[in-house]
């Protein structure tokens, strides 16, 4: 994956990407002028001025779903048994 400066980061997230960083739990969306963090399951709402002075050094990446089912997590999920 390419790392994203702040400025190169804002530029994707105005085109409509998701971005994470180096955590996994960590995603950044832009909407309207207001970036939203999502980090597991809280969101934060950030204006641009905010994200720009807090992320400044931050090196972020663009989202990338994941492909496919885990077929081991599959596997555990339907030979799940309530007791």
């Amino acid at each position: 994956m390419e790392e994203l400066d702040i400025s190169k980061a804002l530029e994707l997230l105005k085109s409509g990407f998701i971005l994470v960083d180096e955590r996994p739990d960590n995603y950044y969306i832009l909407k309207g002028d207001i970036i939203i963090h999502h980090h597991k399951g809280s969101r934060f709402k950030l204006s641009l001025d905010d994200f720009i002075v807090l992320y400044a050094k931050q090196k972020f990446y663009i989202y990338e779903a994941p492909i496919g089912v885990d077929d081991i997590k599959d596997q555990e999920y339907y030979a799940f048994k309530h007791k």
